[in-house]
């Protein structure tokens, strides 16, 4: 019986020893009575595989966030789409819409390399279709496969595992928190009973922001007469809105992660003015690609700073949606062959993170996670069963969606 319990199909075993029993013509163990229970053994293992193959026979379709610089965002300054009461910067249009050409960051680095070999080597897919997701979206769109691959800030959570795939890691961050410094005392008695903070909505740093608060009381002497219990949260569903909802005064501090907090810092200055300049609010400086652009310049900006301070951990990994195993081996066999610290290597993780993170100096965690993943390469189990798609085949399926 311990076969049966292998087997994890019990009933339909048993289905299949009383059919073996059972008289047909010609007698037990005829021809026709072999052929019937091959039939059904086929019926039962085969279409998983057959339906597997089909799903490669189109686009592989990467989820992308542009909120979430320098892990992913727009080349450009996002633009801040007429919403109505409602506020959504959108990355502007380019010739190559569905390119990732007008995307840019460390994971963006990373899953154009997955997708090259998804598609250009291991011929899994024929081609590639970006789309922008947004914190609010981007585990749904996954879990309803309506992207393959997930590129952004992405933290691996046990909750977020029951719905998606995750790569190795690719990333240790933890969250902090951006604020404005407080200049008088007034503005310090203002706070003690009206203090709110700012949070992406449906993130992992949403649920760490009492904790934060406290931490940023014990370390920042200016912010101690803030009531815990009075404290209020805002949540956003970008982390530019949450960077404008700051400048406005509609909060009072925000909380991200720290590397994307330190790029939105930088980006404060040429997103504030124009987002301004399309609600017509201030004019639209004409130099808003540098970093030499203070608030002497435009009365409505401000400073905004970042604590040192890491307040969680946060591993990021790429999403795969379930049932993705081809998928999953590609993203992770390019992942370990990057996973060599080699500064003078250009297909590195060091020159990657080098590329985005101009000048910073990473940890020896961060470093370990990287020499811990570096795995052997193995040989995918389906090889025989799920046959490369070949040029032709790519050919007429990308004529038959022209053509509809």
């Amino acid at each position: 019986m311990k076969w049966l319990k292998w087997c994890g199909k019990p009933a339909f075993v048993s289905f299949l020893m009383r059919l073996l029993k059972t008289e047909f013509s010609g007698g037990a163990g005829s021809f026709l009575q072999v052929c019937l229970i091959a039939g059904l053994l086929f019926c039962m293992f085969v279409p998983p595989v057959v339906h597997g193959f089909e799903s490669r026979t189109r686009k592989l379709v990467v989820g992308v966030r542009i909120d979430a610089p320098p892990f992913s965002a727009c080349k450009h300054v996002p633009e801040l789409a007429d919403q109505g009461e409602d506020t959504k910067y959108v990355c502007s249009a380019s010739e190559t819409q569905d390119s990732g050409d007008k995307y840019w960051g460390y994971t963006v680095d990373l899953c154009k390399r997955i997708a090259h070999r998804a598609v250009e080597d291991e011929g899994l897919y024929c081609g590639v279709e970006y789309k922008e997701v947004s914190s609010l979206d981007r585990f749904e769109m996954l879990k309803d496969k309506k992207i393959d691959m997930l590129c952004g800030a992405s933290t691996v959570t046990l909750e977020r595992m029951r719905i998606c795939d995750f790569t190795l890691f690719t990333f240790l961050s933890g969250a902090s928190m951006m604020y404005k410094e407080l200049s008088s005392v007034e503005k310090k008695e203002s706070i003690k009973d009206n203090f709110t903070v700012g949070a992406l909505q449906n993130t992992t740093t949403r649920a760490q922001v009492d904790k934060i608060v406290n931490i940023l009381q014990e370390n920042q002497s200016e912010f101690s007469s803030v009531e815990l219990n009075q404290v209020k949260i805002m949540t956003f569903s970008s982390h530019y809105e949450g960077m404008q909802a700051l400048q406005d005064d509609k909060i009072n501090a925000y909380i991200a992660d720290k590397e994307i907090l330190l790029a939105l810092q930088k980006l404060n200055e040429k997103i504030f003015i124009k987002s301004k300049a399309a609600m017509n609010k201030v004019p639209e400086n004409e130099n808003t690609n540098g970093d030499t652009l203070k608030s002497a310049d435009h009365p409505g900006l401000v400073e905004l700073k970042v604590l040192q301070n890491y307040f969680t951990v946060e591993p990021y990994a790429i999403g795969i949606s379930l049932g993705n195993p081809d998928l999953r081996f590609v993203a992770n066999s390019v992942l370990s062959e990057l996973f060599i610290l080699d500064q003078g290597k250009e297909d590195s993780i060091s020159a990657i993170l080098q590329k985005n993170f101009p000048g910073k100096t990473f940890s020896k965690s961060l470093e370990n996670m990287f020499r811990l993943q570096q795995l052997s390469m193995g040989k995918r189990v389906a090889d025989d069963f799920l046959p490369r798609i070949s040029r032709q085949e790519c050919n007429d399926y990308l004529k038959g969606q022209s053509e509809e």
